[in-house]
């Protein structure tokens, strides 16, 4: 079988885009572009919907990520990682925000 009848199959067996790409080891947008064009040429491949993103992005100045590489380096995560973990962990622990943010130095 090809790799675009395999595709096809595995699409219309509810098989979703990005695990089509893993099982055949190919890119996502390899996938994408053949059940386009499969669509435009007539066939019967069911949509699915994208699930709802649930997270919210933050935007960090680029000199206060950077300051996060070696930490993040040392624990074998990336800096934005890094961001996220520390984050959730303070999130979880209220007390720990007041901490934070009351250290006794001034942040003007």
């Amino acid at each position: 079988m090809s790799d675009r009848a395999e595709i096809i199959q595995m699409a219309r067996d509810g098989v979703k885009s990005g695990e089509i790409a893993r099982a055949l080891s190919i890119t996502p947008n390899r996938v994408y572009g053949i059940l386009c064009m499969a669509r435009k040429q007539g066939e019967d491949i069911p949509r699915y919907r994208a699930r709802a993103r649930t997270r919210k992005s933050i935007s960090l100045p680029a000199h206060v990520l950077q300051q996060f590489n070696a930490p993040a380096t040392a624990r074998g995560l990336s800096d934005r990682a890094l961001c996220t973990r520390l984050l959730t962990i303070i999130a979880a622990e209220p007390s720990l925000i007041g901490a934070v943010l009351d250290d006794g130095v001034s942040h003007d």
